[in-house]
């Protein structure tokens, strides 16, 4: 557990994580003064708030994977000779990443999809159907 901690605080992951918590409150601030002036969807806030809840696991991962270069930390940035010869940086390092993109892709087209179809919140039956406020800004842009 200590040497967790340890590691966390080398990477800098606290500092990106009060990043993201503060930018991600912002944002939601935003969202939400736009909702109520500008006359939004009611899943607009929830939704934006599902965006950045998933955008978390991926700045952390981030955070975590910049901080295993540790150059300008006080640490070589080149591999030491016997690290070189043993294993390729293209083995399991690129891998590793390949499969956590492959994942992050598979997570996002879900979350798209369950947005589109409208299951990331309850549906307001008081709402008007999409296809009646297309038309509306239709006829407001051709004004």
């Amino acid at each position: 557990m200590k040497n967790l901690l340890r590691e966390t605080h080398r990477r800098s992951v606290w500092q990106v994580l009060a990043v993201y918590v503060g930018v991600s409150w912002a944002v939601l601030q935003v969202v939400d003064v736009l909702t109520q002036n500008m006359g939004l969807p009611s899943w607009v806030f929830p939704f934006a708030l599902v965006l950045l809840l998933l955008g978390l696991p991926m700045m952390v991962a981030t955070a975590i994977i910049q901080g295993r270069g540790g150059a300008g930390q006080g640490e070589s940035a080149a591999p030491a000779p016997e690290a070189a010869s043993v294993t390729p940086p293209t083995d399991a390092g690129e891998a590793s990443l390949h499969a956590t993109r492959t994942r992050l892709k598979r997570m996002r087209d879900s979350v798209l999809t369950a947005a589109v179809t409208g299951q990331l919140v309850p549906q307001d039956p008081a709402d008007e159907p999409a296809e009646m406020l297309l038309e509306r800004l239709r006829d407001v842009k051709k004004d």
